[in-house]
């Protein structure tokens, strides 16, 4: 999955390698889950509203999860 920008400012875009089903949870520095949503294509986010720092956003498809860091700058 491409995840970009990051740093990012608050809008973010989360990019698939295909059209599958896919779950993203984003939590935040305390793992807090402050954002979830199904999709199966670009998903593109805007985190403005929320505090700068480190986030954690996992993707889970029905055979693998990925967790990648995003930075809110």
């Amino acid at each position: 999955y491409l995840i970009y920008p990051n740093p990012s400012s608050g809008d973010c875009n989360i990019i698939p390698p295909d059209n599958l089903k896919f779950l993203v949870n984003i939590s935040d520095n305390a793992g807090s889950r402050i954002f979830s949503e199904e999709s199966e294509g670009d998903v593109r986010l805007n985190l403005s509203k929320y505090p700068k720092g480190y986030y954690l956003i996992t993707i889970t498809t029905q055979s693998s999860i990925e967790s990648h860091k995003l930075i809110l700058i």
